[in-house]
């Protein structure tokens, strides 16, 4: 079982501090509280992060040289008091009520959209001298964009799938059609 044995270790009387400093953060005894023995640097720094951090936190000396262009710049001393909390947004099933219902919100009416007709440069004669392209279909073509089932095509510049007999041959191009 394992016991204190600071008074056994400090015979000589020095401050706690100083002797925990000097003795007690080296050694190994398996038998002491105080000392190393079975723990890593990550243990050490889990169970003094509170006191390092928050309550003994490292300050600069304003007066070392070292840091005489940090120390100039007038920081503002802030109070380093209690740390508020913070509640989190969890709540416990157990202590729920039934819900209070709100009023069903008011749809705003939003402004018309008026559709944009655009016309081909050179007017409407440019369509009619493309030859009719309807009723073609790609080899592999997925079921569903067979012309039965094609979807219609209201705006006069979207693309529409174009349909290819099985075999047949296709020009990309100038004057091609397809």
């Amino acid at each position: 079982m394992r016991r204190d044995q600071y008074g056994e270790c400090n015979d000589r009387g020095m401050p706690l501090a100083d002797f925990q400093a000097g003795w007690c953060s080296r050694c190994m005894n398996p038998e002491c509280t105080r000392s190393l023995h079975g723990k890593t640097r990550f243990d050490l720094r889990t169970e003094t992060w509170f006191e390092r951090l928050f309550e003994q936190p490292p300050t600069m000396p304003p007066t070392d040289p070292r840091y005489g262009v940090i120390a100039g710049q007038r920081f503002i001393s802030i109070d380093t008091g209690r740390v508020p909390e913070v509640g989190s947004g969890w709540v416990d099933p157990n202590t729920l009520v039934e819900p209070v219902t709100m009023p069903e919100p008011v749809a705003l009416s939003a402004p018309a959209i008026m559709p944009v007709v655009i016309s081909p440069a050179g007017g409407p004669d440019v369509l009619r001298n493309a030859p009719d392209q309807s009723g073609k279909v790609l080899p592999g073509a997925p079921a569903r964009l067979l012309p039965a089932q094609a979807p219609v095509v209201t705006d006069p510049w979207a693309t529409a799938e174009k349909v290819v007999p099985l075999g047949g041959t296709v020009r990309f191009g100038k004057g091609s059609g397809v």
